[in-house]
């Protein structure tokens, strides 16, 4: 068996290992890709829309029941804006269900709502009843009882049966997500194992070999020009070395990527309004038992109860200030505090609203902090990643393709190769003016665009020192396309391999 053939023998089983890590990585993130694209454009705007024709319904109903009990005309252009606003978000729910059930409670909700706006509609073009003081008319129990049929379809049914599908979609992307993790603790594993067998055999039947070319080259570097290495594979030494420095490359840029990949995955939050309050100078006058629950009060606790009470101490001033007092409709996040003291976080959007013939605050709130545990984790895997970049023993960088004037991004390992810091390399001239004249012209065909991203290019050339040494450079890049943007990226890394050079020179000259 010759040396190649033993060689990937060795190392083979570990490239396959990586490469289906690699693959499995790849069409998994997919499939996550898939699960979180369902839940963003489907389930929470249809069930946001369920939300709205709520909240639209219920102020049809008060709108008509004000204008019974006042008869003043605004009541009648609140009603058209509501319906508007209901039939609005009816229509955006209907387009997005894509379900048997969901397509049912969607007819279900026509054919309520009909006879809903339409008695809401007639209520409303007569005279007013003259208050709540006396007996209802026969249309107006109708009315209300249609109303009570409304509320309880979205609280009971519709809103209930999407909060499934969604937790079924966040679900599925979980369980792709742990497969994930599974396979590749497996697939990390046998690599230990098949590295440790590598290992193993290499020193048996390879070292020896190795340890003697080694001599010789240290006799070589001596002096000792007339010296042979006595190798059985004389022919195939140096290809096996070449194949075995560039196996390693491919190794360290296959567990880059595979880095890369894992701090892509991000954490799920919640993305539903949990609770709402409707807050009238500063207090709240009326809540939902979500909202309760979720700062751990009773219902009926939370009624009186400034609104800042439910937000931490040090955002209470701005809070107040910006959004409660200014009846902001700007979505904002805060850090909430609950009835036992624990601080968590919120987002909170508001709107302002008509309660009783006064103009109030409707506020929709809900827990994103598990959104914000995965920021923070996402952050501190960022600066891993950093970390890592800059203490690899190599030059990393990204370059845009464009302008000579491209962003560039180099890591600290620059100014060991080159006495130049990544501030310095920011200029293009002086980059250009790095490399060896010799070599100028062999580089050019750089700049020119390549047609497929992915594209591997290796070259080694010369560049020249700050304090005017020549190092030899292997350089590594691969091409990679930000589809979101359309921008074309060079990535890789540059090694020093001026001692390799120079052995290579001087085993020439001794063959010679």
């Amino acid at each position: 068996m010759t040396i190649a053939r033993k060689l990937w023998l060795g190392f083979g089983t570990l490239i396959l290992i990586l490469v289906l890590a690699s693959l499995i990585i790849f069409f998994s993130q997919r499939a996550v890709d898939d699960a979180l694209r369902e839940i963003v454009e489907v389930e929470e705007p249809t069930r946001a829309a369920s939300y709205e024709m709520e909240i639209n319904a219920v102020e049809i109903g008060q709108d008509v029941l004000d204008y019974l009990e006042t008869g003043d005309p605004k009541y009648r252009e609140q009603l058209a804006n509501n319906r508007a606003d209901f039939e609005r978000f009816k229509a955006r729910y209907d387009a997005l269900v894509d379900t048997e059930r969901g397509e049912k409670q969607g007819d279900r909700i026509e054919v309520l709502y009909e006879e809903y706006a339409a008695l809401g509609e007639k209520l409303t073009s007569g005279e007013p009843s003259g208050g709540q003081g006396g007996a209802l008319l026969p249309g107006e129990r109708r009315f209300l009882v249609l109303q009570a049929e409304l509320d309880a379809l979205f609280d009971e049914e519709v809103q209930p049966w999407h909060t499934g599908q969604l937790k079924e979609a966040e679900a599925a992307a979980e369980d792709v997500i742990r497969g994930v993790y599974l396979t590749l603790v497996g697939l990390l594993s046998g690599g230990l194992l098949a590295s440790l067998l590598a290992g193993t055999f290499i020193n048996r039947s390879i070292i020896g070999s190795v340890l003697r070319l080694r001599e010789g080259a240290d006799r070589v570097g001596r002096g000792e020009l007339d010296h042979r290495i006595e190798l059985d594979t004389t022919d195939e030494l140096g290809t096996v070395a070449a194949a075995f420095n560039d196996m390693l490359d491919r190794r360290r840029e296959v567990e880059m990527a595979l880095q890369e990949s894992r701090e892509r995955f991000r954490g799920l939050s919640e993305a539903s309004f949990e609770g709402i309050a409707i807050i009238e100078g500063g207090a709240v006058v009326e809540a939902n038992t979500a909202f309760a629950r979720m700062f751990g009060y009773e219902p009926s606790e939370v009624v009186g109860m400034p609104a800042t009470d439910f937000i931490a101490p040090e955002f209470r001033e701005e809070v107040a200030l910006r959004q409660i007092s200014s009846l902001s409709e700007e979505p904002y996040e805060v850090a909430g505090i609950k009835k036992d003291g624990t601080v968590f976080y919120v987002e909170a959007r508001g709107r302002a609203s008509s309660y009783q013939d006064r103009t109030v605050l409707l506020t929709a709130f809900r827990d994103i902090t598990e959104r914000k545990e995965a920021e923070e984790k996402i952050r501190k895997a960022e600066q891993r990643y950093r970390n890592l970049v800059e203490r690899v023993p190599a030059v990393v960088y990204v370059q845009e393709i464009g302008s000579p004037d491209a962003a560039m991004y180099m890591s600290p390992q620059i100014e060991i190769l080159t006495g130049y810091t990544p501030e310095d390399c920011e200029d293009p001239d002086l980059r250009w003016r790095m490399v060896h004249p010799e070599d100028r012209e062999s580089l050019r065909s750089e700049d020119e665009p390549v047609s497929e991203p992915g594209e591997v290019f290796t070259n080694e050339y010369r560049v020249l020192h700050r304090d005017g040494r020549t190092v030899w450079v292997r350089n590594e890049s691969v091409l990679i396309e930000d589809e979101a943007s359309g921008s074309r990226y060079w990535q890789g890394f540059m090694v020093d391999i001026t001692e390799r050079k120079r052995a290579e020179q001087e085993l020439q000259k001794s063959e010679a």
